[in-house]
Formats: C-alpha cells, sequence, structure tokens
C-alpha cells in the first residue's frame, strides 16, 4: 500500500507541477469564450450526467441481484478450491520461453530499424504491437480457459496501461515543447479526435461496470468505476459539442466541464486534468486487479502475491500459507 501511495503522490506532484510551470498554450482559436459563453450548453452535461447516473444505478442493482444469487449458490455448493493447471494466473500460460525471447529481439530489431530510418513514432509503436500481438492473444486465451474471467480483467488492465501510457506521452511532449498543445497529441496523434476519445471511454466505462458486475468483491474496483463514469460524462460534453457545436468547442469548448476554462473550471488545463482522470481510473483498477490475482490463486491452491493486506481477509491468507508456516516453525 505504501509503494501504491508513493506512485500516486509521484503522479498527481507531476501533474501539479506541470500545471504550475507549463501552462498549455495554443489549445483554442481566437476569440476565447468568455463569461456566461463558457455555460450555453450545460443542458449537455446535464443530459450526460443524467444518462450516466442512469446506467451506474441499473449497474449497481443487477449487482446486487447478483451478489445475493452467488451467495446462495455458493452456500450450497461451496468451490473445492481445486488447484488449476498450468502456471501463475499473471505468469506465461502457454507461450514458451524461446517464443518469448524471439519476439522480444524481434520487437528490438524494429524499433532499432524505425529509428535509423527515421519512422515516424507511432509507425515504430503501431510495428511493435504488432509484433507482440500474437502473443498476447494467445496468452490471454489460455489464461481464459484456466482462470475464466479473471483473463478479461488483465486483458482490459493492459489495453489501460497502454491508454495512460499514450497520456503520458502527451505529458511529456507538453514538457518538451514549453505547453504547446499543437504540437504535443501523443505518439498517436492520428487518433486524437473527439470521436475517437469518446468511444474508447465509452467502451472503458461499459467495461468497467461488467467488471464490478462480475467482481464486486474488488472495493478498488468501485473507485476506478466511478472515476470512469466521471471522465465519460466529460466525453459525452466534448463529443456532443464537438460534433453538434464545433464553433463552440474550437473556441473554447475543448475545455470541457472540469478543464481550466471549462464549464465549471478548475486550475487544471484539459490534458493534466485527463491525465489525472486515467491515472486514478487505471492505477485503482491495477490495485483491484492485483488483489483478484491473489484471490485467484488462492482458490487454486496457491500462496499469494506479495504483498497481501490490499483486499484479502487476513485469516484467508493464513489457511493458504499454511503449510510454508508450519515449515518454517519446525526449521526455528
Amino acid at each position: 500500500m505504501a509503494l501504491t501511495g508513493g506512485l500516486a503522490m509521484l503522479a498527481f506532484a507531476w501533474i501539479g507541477a506541470m500545471a504550475a510551470f507549463v501552462p498549455v498554450r495554443n489549445a483554442v482559436r481566437l476569440p476565447i469564450l468568455t463569461g456566461n459563453q463558457t455555460h450555453r450548453h450545460w443542458p449537455v452535461a446535464a443530459a450526460g450526467l443524467a444518462i450516466v447516473v442512469v446506467v451506474d444505478v441499473l449497474t449497481v442493482a443487477a449487482t446486487v441481484r447478483h451478489r445475493r444469487r452467488e451467495s446462495a449458490v455458493t452456500a450450497l455448493d461451496p468451490d473445492d478450491g481445486s488447484p488449476a493447471r498450468g502456471s501463475r494466473p499473471l505468469g506465461r500460460q502457454r507461450i514458451g520461453r524461446r517464443v518469448v525471447a524471439w519476439t522480444t529481439a524481434v520487437s528490438v530489431g524494429v524499433t532499432a530499424a524505425g529509428f535509423y530510418f527515421g519512422a515516424p513514432a507511432w509507425a515504430i509503436a503501431l510495428w511493435v504491437m504488432m509484433t507482440w500481438f500474437p502473443v498476447f492473444v494467445v496468452e490471454e486465451i489460455a489464461r481464459y480457459e484456466r482462470y475464466g474471467f479473471y483473463a478479461i480483467f488483465v486483458g482490459l488492465a493492459v489495453l489501460q496501461v497502454g491508454h495512460l501510457g499514450e497520456h503520458g506521452a502527451q505529458m511529456t511532449q507538453l514538457l518538451m515543447t514549453n505547453g504547446d498543445l499543437s504540437r504535443s497529441h501523443g505518439v498517436f496523434g492520428q487518433l486524437d479526435f473527439e470521436t475517437v476519445h469518446f468511444v474508447w471511454d465509452t467502451v472503458i466505462w461499459l467495461a468497467s461496470g461488467l467488471l464490478v458486475y462480475k467482481l464486486w468483491h474488488l472495493r478498488w474496483l468501485w473507485i476506478s468505476w466511478v472515476a470512469a463514469s466521471i471522465h465519460e460524462v466529460e466525453h459525452v460534453y466534448l463529443w456532443w459539442n464537438n460534433r453538434f457545436h464545433p464553433w463552440f468547442w474550437a473556441h473554447g469548448g475543448i475545455a470541457g466541464i472540469f478543464g481550466q476554462g471549462g464549464l465549471i473550471g478548475s486550475p487544471l488545463a484539459r490534458p493534466y486534468l485527463h491525465f489525472g482522470y486515467n491515472f486514478v481510473v487505471v492505477g485503482t483498477m491495477l490495485v483491484a486487479l492485483w488483489d483478484e490475482t491473489n484471490r485467484v490463486r488462492e482458490r487454486h491452491g496457491m500462496p499469494a502475491e506479495w504483498p497481501v493486506d490490499w483486499g484479502i481477509e487476513p485469516e484467508r491468507v493464513l489457511v493458504a500459507h499454511e503449510p510454508e508456516v508450519a515449515g518454517t516453525a519446525a526449521r526455528t
């Protein structure tokens, strides 16, 4: 938990430092919206909030019913805890070390060749991802065969880490260009459009709701889902204004709801605000994934990964480690 808190403090300190010392430039076209103009389309934000709240309430209701049914089934037919065949949940499932080594060598070679021939960063990143994609698919299929829905959780977490990396790349570009947003669109700048952002974040929001429905016991996952819901309201507002009120969007509406100069506003310019959104969504999702990994290992008779104090009951961890504890006591 200390490591998680430390990383969170570093991330938010970075956001604060960027907001204080690297103001974002070239974000909007002149003239910039002022005064009541920024509140012109507040009904769009209200409608987006209403949609998200309704979907979330329905998800919570379905989750409560699912939890009751699952508790009743567990009481009648408890899990036998039979061990799963294969390696650890987050380890290699089917791909051998030689394949991993060759894939690593090929990706390094592709990266080196891309830099040598002056290929754009997005092309190099795409080639590397294409190199690893078959390995990822084979591993996910094998993980699903052994651990079920847990594999979907892992796959979504991997995608989200990549998405956070794209926001991190934009933050780095802003630092290198002294806040020039026109030259800071991340690695895949060709995809920096409101429709792409809206579709991606809508999928993540709905997928997070599905994770909560299936894995309701993970409290960190609930936090991630709430953050994703707030983020979704922002992107509903941004996408709608970009699509139906382009002049408003281009002259200040691009700030969104909580961005600096936006409908409500904050000290954070949009790139910094959305990096913060994604850090909370992804960071809490990864903590929840770690908790679920420990539960999966325990359920299949494996010792829990370290640390084990994020969501697993001490009694269950003690039972999982009982043979090791007994062996240690005998040696001492």
